[in-house]
């Protein structure tokens, strides 16, 4: 399982399958395309991303925008971070957890082949778990032009 993010099945899913099924057509075409950047793990000094920019409809947060948008990256809990698990997922095979919350993917590579993720408690795990852990949530991110759902 790769850990870059231009070449990983989640990005391809996020924006086919997912983005097609999730939005009506005026969604769709609400949602612009945006530069994702295969920014380096800010936990290792040395160089962790291999990976090229893209350009994405959707795509996962990465560390630096998590801590960005979400504020804290220190913090051992951080309740901002936290994701809730909605009925859709707790009713998936994916559901191991008897928590209200879920760790969740992001797209910085994190060590070795690991792709970093935030826990359930909301600290951002930098070091990772290997992409084909199948018990995390995905969190789509995308940038919406609010004045094109306009009526």
């Amino acid at each position: 399982m790769n850990n870059d993010w231009k070449e990983s099945e989640i990005r391809a899913w996020l924006n086919k399958q997912f983005i097609i099924s999730s939005f009506s057509k005026k969604e769709f075409m609400a949602i612009e395309e945006t530069k994702v950047t295969a920014d380096n793990n800010p936990a290792f000094f040395d160089d962790t991303s291999f990976a090229a920019d893209t350009v994405d409809q959707v795509f996962l947060l990465s560390i630096a925008e998590c801590i960005q948008y979400f504020k804290n990256w220190y913090d051992e809990e951080c309740g901002k971070r936290k994701f809730h698990i909605t009925e859709y997922f707790r009713n998936t095979e994916y559901d191991n957890s008897e928590n209200s919350s879920t760790p969740w993917w992001l797209r910085t590579q994190g060590k070795d082949s690991n792709v970093s993720y935030v826990d359930s408690k909301g600290k951002v795990n930098a070091e990772g778990s290997p992409a084909n852990v199948q018990t995390m949530a995905i969190r789509p991110a995308m940038w919406v032009n609010i004045s094109a759902l306009q009526d």
